[in-house]
């Protein structure tokens, strides 16, 4: 039951992130068509990391740390029907996050000469041409908008598809919680009388 109500927190805070993403999309969105607005990268890219992050906290609900406990969380997965190819057991994206800094010094010990650096970019394919070519190595956080997929040292994450599969999960999620809930106060019953009933005798 723990887990099911992790689930249901992190799937609420990914909710919120997006909330975010969409917000710096608008002031983006303007700022390319010349209106009198400032893109909101740092907000755009933080709502985004925020997301990555509860989407990974539930693939560990679901499958366990690097997939670990993937037999016995089996049945939470049933639960809410989530199978093993959902875009949310993958949890790379947020390793990349949480040791930034060691890709950095990885990046940098490669000693690849020129040092291509792209971080916290919005690209659209083809956009950038680099001579030599950039490395997958060189690109940290970029986004590209039209697909919304996310990309990091070449492990790409299609956001629509994480929140797709978020938003299907999410009532069922709610309804077994309140399952589960409503199956807690029945033991708690079973062992002894409410309280409610104690004073009334």
């Amino acid at each position: 039951m723990l887990f099911l109500w992790q689930v249901q927190t992190q799937c609420d805070f990914f909710f919120r992130a997006t909330e975010q993403i969409n917000v710096a999309m608008g002031t983006l969105s303007k700022a390319i068509g010349g209106e009198n607005a400032s893109a909101d990268t740092i907000g755009l890219f933080a709502g985004i990391q925020a997301s990555l992050t509860a989407a990974a906290n539930i693939s560990k609900a679901l499958w366990g740390q690097a997939g670990k406990r993937s037999d016995e969380r089996k049945i939470l997965r049933d639960r809410i029907g989530v199978l093993d190819d959902s875009p949310l057991r993958p949890s790379k994206m947020r390793d990349h996050f949480d040791h930034y800094d060691e890709r950095l010094q990885r990046w940098w010990d490669l000693g690849q000469e020129p040092h291509h650096y792209i971080d916290m970019s919005i690209v659209t394919p083809g956009a950038i041409k680099f001579d030599p070519p950039i490395q997958p190595e060189d690109k940290f956080r970029v986004l590209e908008p039209l697909s919304m997929t996310m990309t990091f040292w070449g492990d790409e994450v299609p956001l629509r598809e994480v929140y797709a599969e978020i938003s299907r999960i999410y009532p069922k999620v709610i309804e077994q919680s309140h399952l589960a809930a409503a199956s807690a106060r029945l033991q708690a019953m079973a062992i002894g009388k409410p309280p409610d009933a104690a004073k009334a005798e």
